[in-house]
């Protein structure tokens, strides 16, 4: 099977999933208000099929400005997809908890994650405060976080693909360009990265994400605007209604469209991707590309790619053939 007959199978799922766990109007919490692509690709997956739900979206926020307040009775709270879910990326998971925490009666639905713990005492703490959680459901997007959740928590768990796969291909194929180029290697600087030895093709382009290396002047200047809402005001304004709209509509608009495009364009510019970032891999998968990828430093990628893309013909493991192997210079990256 190719990616792009995968991807096809996958969307069919996560709607089928995700709508029928909507029966009522909802709110959608925890957006990525930040530059990282990836996780807008999740917001946008997730967007196309809320679209198909008969039910409307109440409200939203961003992933550090949640309400800290209960919704109104008959809503779910959604709470955006990731791999935030555990202790990596404590303050962002914090976040999440403390909104929970003021809504325990409600109907809630955190979005497909992947689940990893390093503390054996913040599990424990997390088991013990979602499990007073009355109507939670947590979706996981790979089958290691779904045994996983299984055996530590007392909430429905539910498998789900990542939401990436829910963007409709024409809604990507708007941006993207033909590939010019041979062979990117997607390598993410972060406390995920696994560094390793590698066999790499002569002449491979290494980056992160274009927009953690260099801005456009549009996501400069909204950047800077998020800086001083935060940062230097405190978060005051975000606490006057007309501001806190004009901010969510600005993300939803401009923000969230220039890192899919920047994402698009990027990826589809090379006929060959290697990738240590999960939706680096997914992304190049959607557009058709032959993809290699490298684990990172907990199991994420090959985890999802073990439950959703073992099938596909054009995405494989890092570990490559002999034949392979000889053509290719050996780099340490």
């Amino acid at each position: 099977m190719n990616s792009t007959e995968k991807a096809q199978q996958l969307k069919r799922q996560l709607e089928q999933q995700l709508l029928s766990l909507i029966d009522q109007d909802y709110v959608l919490y925890g957006l990525p208000y930040y530059s990282n692509i990836g996780d807008t690709l999740i917001w946008e997956g997730v967007l196309d099929i809320l679209r198909k739900s008969p039910h409307k979206c109440k409200g939203v926020c961003g992933w550090n400005d949640y309400p800290k307040q209960k919704v109104e009775p008959g809503r779910t709270i959604l709470i955006e997809g990731g791999g935030y879910f555990g202790d990596v990326w404590r303050f962002g998971w914090n976040n999440v908890l403390q909104e929970l925490s003021l809504n325990k009666d409600s109907r809630v639905i955190i979005l497909p994650n992947t689940i990893y713990y390093n503390d054996p005492q913040l599990l424990s703490h997390d088991i013990q405060l979602l499990s007073q959680l009355k109507h939670l459901t947590i979706c996981v997007r790979d089958q290691r976080s779904y045994d996983f959740a299984q055996q530590h928590f007392h909430n429905e768990v539910l498998l789900m693909p990542d939401l990436a796969f829910g963007i409709s291909p024409d809604y990507l194929a708007q941006w993207a360009k033909p590939a010019t180029k041979d062979c990117l290697y997607l390598k993410r600087e972060d406390k995920e990265f696994a560094a390793t030895s590698i066999s790499l093709p002569e002449g491979v382009e290494i980056s992160d994400w274009p927009t953690m290396v260099s801005k456009t002047r549009k996501e400069a200047a909204i950047e800077k605007m998020e800086d001083f809402y935060h940062h230097r005001l405190g978060g005051r304004l975000m606490r006057i209604s007309m501001t806190k709209l004009f901010y969510d509509k600005m993300y939803y608009h401009v923000y969230r469209k220039l890192m899919t495009k920047r994402g698009v364009q990027f990826i589809s510019g090379y006929k060959t991707i290697y990738t240590t970032r999960l939706h680096g891999l997914i992304l190049a998968a959607l557009l058709g590309k032959e993809t290699y990828f490298l684990d990172n430093s907990y199991g994420k990628v090959s985890a999802v790619y073990d439950t959703w893309l073992k099938d596909v013909d054009n995405v494989h493991p890092v570990s490559m053939t002999g034949q392979q192997k000889n053509a290719e210079k050996k780099l340490n990256v």
